[in-house]
């Protein structure tokens, strides 16, 4: 038993946290539940994660409802700090349960305090929530059904006061599934509902979505993600601004190039502005990125991230923008 705790389980544990997007991330985890199970160890684990942005943005977007985002036109360094913690509780039954609570608190600052434009985006958010996962037999494959609640309080500098207040809330639900095809491939769908509240009920709205994923193997050393997220969002006054989302994305990761792991993105949405498509019509946004990070004793990560954003809009003057953000990351995991 000391050897397994010494050392087989640290090294599965490893083995996780380097590439927890792995094709084998689910065998990894199988493993460690029948091991546990095996030796009669605990089945309840927990970590704590901190992680801390420095970035420059050249064109600060102004975070409000997702239908009024517009940019400023205006640069700022921008610092975002983040705590996490998530608790995983295994369920002593025959079929394997996880209950997993988890919450996060987040800071955004804006180093341009001159300007209200910029620092009304200064933001602290807190969330709260419970996944579930149930694992069990699909067409013959290892499957998971997943159950997902989480709750996020956001409070902003509406006024430009250098203060923040409730700007808005939300309550998601979440329904999906993920099989593990016969080619050791997951394939994710999920299925969301999301209760928008804002200090402005005029701003309240629900919307619906379904997100896809499939990673494909290109070699031992590279991951190729194809992903899609369908969104629709209908307010309850202001209809004016309904509009439904549709993303494709793909993701190339490389865990392991030269000691880094490389991720490489390109992301494309299409906006339907509904009511208002006489004047702003289909929005398109144009969204590659690039993260270089390196992790140290096994705890520690430092990223280097670049991220390029164009929106395109029949309304340029008020919706169109052009956005280049690039930073460092520092994140500790215990």
């Amino acid at each position: 038993k000391k050897i397994i705790l010494k050392k087989v389980l640290p090294h599965l544990d490893r083995a996780l946290r380097i590439d927890p997007e792995a094709l084998l991330s689910d065998t990894i985890k199988a493993k460690i539940y029948q091991i546990k199970r095996k030796y009669g160890l605990s089945d309840m684990s927990w970590g704590l994660s901190f992680s801390q942005d420095f970035n420059y943005d050249d064109n600060v977007i102004s975070e409000g409802v997702d239908a009024l985002e517009k940019s400023t036109n205006k640069d700022s360094y921008v610092h975002t700090s983040s705590l996490a913690g998530i608790y995983i509780w295994t369920l002593p039954f025959k079929t394997k349960i996880e209950v997993i609570p988890n919450a996060k608190l987040n800071y955004i600052y804006h180093s341009d305090r001159e300007s209200s434009d910029i620092f009304k985006n200064d933001a602290f958010s807190y969330s709260i929530g419970i996944d579930n996962r149930i694992y069990h037999q699909l067409f013959g494959n290892k499957a998971n059904f997943l159950f997902d609640i989480i709750y996020e309080y956001t409070a902003e500098d509406i006024a430009g006061t250098k203060s923040l207040s409730y700007d808005h809330s939300y309550l998601q639900f979440t329904l999906g599934e993920k099989l593990i095809l016969s080619n050791n491939r997951p394939f994710n769908i999920k299925f969301s509902i999301r209760n928008y509240t804002n200090y402005s009920n005029d701003w309240n709205n629900s919307s619906y979505s379904l997100n896809l994923m499939y990673p494909l193997k290109i070699s031992d050393s590279r991951l190729w993600i194809l992903s899609s997220n369908f969104d629709f969002t209908t307010y309850e006054t202001q209809t004016t601004y309904d509009n439904n989302t549709y993303l494709i994305r793909s993701d190339w990761i490389f865990p392991n190039l030269y000691s880094l792991k490389v991720r490489g993105s390109f992301a494309l949405t299409l906006t339907d502005t509904k009511e208002q498509d006489n004047t702003r019509g289909t929005e398109f946004t144009f969204n590659p990125s690039l993260s270089i990070s390196k992790t140290f004793k096994k705890s520690y990560k430092l990223s280097f991230i670049y991220n390029f954003t164009k929106k395109l809009s029949d309304d340029e003057a008020t919706y169109a923008y052009e956005r280049h953000l690039i930073g460092l990351n520092f994140e500790y995991n215990y």
